[in-house]
């Protein structure tokens, strides 16, 4: 959930005006208070108002792009800048981001290859 409260928050520092106050975090507790509430809001709603194949059409796809994204981006800037610094190691890189990749592209397409996007 917090990961889809910072996008709250960067609307509301864009000062969109449906989402003013969500862009601030209280200084005691230092959280996305209000930012997590409007996400939970909008989930309440989706759930409300349809299947759980319209809530993952919505949120499961853009996921999965945003996922695969950030995994190719991994391997593209290991492979243009391999003088970096490597805090985090990945457990038998690279088999596991490309084997990762390919199942993110499967599942992007698997309801093509279901006929979902043909009605």
């Amino acid at each position: 959930m917090i990961p889809f409260a910072d996008l709250v928050i960067q609307h509301a520092r864009d000062r969109r005006p449906l989402l003013q106050g969500a862009g601030e975090s209280p200084p005691r507790y230092r959280t996305p208070a209000a930012a997590i509430v409007v996400r939970g809001l909008i989930a309440c709603a989706f759930v409300a108002s349809g299947s759980y194949d319209k809530i993952l059409g919505y949120f499961g796809f853009t996921d999965f792009v945003a996922y695969g994204l950030v995994v190719l981006g991994v391997l593209i800037l290991r492979r243009r800048e391999p003088n970096l610094a490597r805090p985090h190691r990945v457990l038998l890189y690279p088999v596991t981001p490309i084997l990762f990749l390919a199942l993110c592209t499967a599942t992007l397409a698997r309801p093509c290859w279901a006929g979902r996007w043909s009605r």
